[in-house]
């Protein structure tokens, strides 16, 4: 199930946003798609790092195995594929 990583925290979704939805939950203008190894991605703010200050979101930053920043959205391979098209 697609999972919202804040900083303070994950939270299953009840339904899998479009991508459209991913832009409010993630609070930006600008989505960057990161690709994971087990074929998931997690949708993070592009400009993320940008921010003044940003915040290191310490969940998302483990599974991404880099720095994210802010809120990410996480989706397996199977919700990854119908939120990207």
């Amino acid at each position: 199930m697609a999972t919202l990583i804040s900083i303070e925290g994950a939270e299953k979704m009840a339904k899998v946003p479009t991508f459209k939805e991913c832009y409010g939950l993630v609070g930006c203008d600008l989505l960057e798609v990161v690709y994971l190894g087990d074929g998931g991605v997690m949708l993070v703010d592009e400009e993320g790092l940008f921010k003044n200050p940003p915040i290191l979101n310490p969940l998302a930053t483990l599974f991404a195995g880099h720095p994210i920043v802010g809120t990410a959205v996480l989706l397996d391979k199977k919700e990854a594929k119908k939120v990207l098209g």
